[in-house]
């Protein structure tokens, strides 16, 4: 029997994922809280409070530096969040130890990593399901 996922469950699981994966690389991770609101009677839904309204997470590691991260599981959303992020990053982060990435899990094959370190533009790392990098793989 397969078992379906909403949308939610399955973005919780990937942020869940890479909480993980920055803990075994020894960093500190405070995923952004999501809160409860009333929307009737005793109905209350879960809604996320992004940090910035942008990002999923932060990393902060004490010698590798501040990781702010959007996880993703569609490449139309990583399109959209680029030139937020990028923006944002720009007019807010003067200090060279500070990366915003976009994780953008593949079904059965691993991460993409799209790392934004400031006028050098975007740059493409992959990562398998278990955390280590790997060579690219296709996604779409």
């Amino acid at each position: 029997m397969i078992k379906m996922v909403s949308k939610k469950q399955k973005g919780d699981n990937a942020e869940k994922e890479v909480k993980k994966i920055y803990e075994l690389k020894h960093y500190v991770v405070e995923p952004a809280q999501r809160t409860m609101r009333c929307i009737g009677k005793g109905r209350f839904v879960s809604s996320a409070n992004d940090y910035y309204g942008i990002y999923d997470g932060v990393a902060k590691h004490n010698s590798l530096g501040t990781v702010w991260y959007q996880v993703k599981s569609h490449i139309t959303d990583v399109s959209k969040a680029k030139p937020l992020i990028a923006k944002f990053h720009d007019e807010y982060n003067d200090n060279k130890t500070e990366v915003s990435v976009i994780w953008l899990r593949v079904k059965n094959k691993g991460w993409v990593l799209f790392n934004y370190y400031g006028s050098t533009g975007w740059e493409k790392t992959f990562i398998d399901l278990k955390g280590f990098p790997c060579i690219p793989f296709t996604y779409s």
